[in-house]
């Protein structure tokens, strides 16, 4: 219902459409969103939705906004997951729990978020450009960090991610080749290496 409710609006004209889900469990996010849903030029905000499960190739080229959202699973998988597009994709004072993937071609910023672990794994993985302001990261309740991920990666050649203002209690920053992660206060900027965070601090690089 959903679905068909925001794309008859934006065929009948509407730019910018916001949904409030007034905290009703969304089920999980790749039912949801999809290019065919938001295009090109068209803005979608969804407000206090609960989304669970797995996430795979959503994708958008028009803006994405999720404003008080939670998001988890308890898997490995995906909890939110952007393929192919050109979305911008905005999280504002959302509680993110799991790993997350955003592809090239997608523009993303999160903004007062808590992004944590699910305890079995958590990431923010970006391909393109990302910035996270006054979020607070913390995958201290990964378990096995030796096989599962729980980092902050810049993923893709070119790709950058900047943190400004951030509380990163318990991370791994991954700034693979040719791309960077930047830390607009103490931490700097990493590049071609791969370092552990703790409490604002580097403990070790490697």
């Amino acid at each position: 219902e959903l679905v068909s409710a925001v794309k008859e609006a934006f065929e009948n004209g509407e730019d910018s459409i916001v949904v409030d889900a007034k905290k009703a469990d969304m089920g999980a996010l790749y039912e949801v969103i999809t290019r065919a849903l938001v295009p090109e030029g068209k803005s979608l905000t969804i407000k206090n939705a609960n989304f669970t499960g797995t996430s795979y190739n959503n994708t958008a080229d028009g803006t994405v906004v999720f404003d008080n959202c939670t998001f988890s699973n308890d898997s490995t998988e995906h909890v939110i997951h952007f393929e192919a597009g050109s979305a911008e994709i905005i999280f504002k004072d959302c509680e993110i729990k799991g790993w997350t993937a955003f592809a090239v071609g997608n523009t993303v910023e999160m903004n007062d978020c808590t992004i944590t672990g699910n305890g079995i794994t958590g990431a923010v993985k970006i391909f393109g450009e990302g910035t996270l302001n006054d979020c607070t990261i913390d995958f201290g309740n990964v378990t096995n960090k030796d096989r599962i991920p729980y980092y902050i990666a810049a993923a893709g050649a070119g790709s950058k991610v900047t943190l400004n203002n951030c509380d990163l209690i318990e991370t791994e920053i991954w700034a693979e080749t040719d791309t960077s992660v930047v830390d607009a206060g103490a931490l700097g900027k990493f590049t071609k290496q791969y370092v552990l965070v703790e409490n604002n601090v580097v403990v070790q690089s490697y």
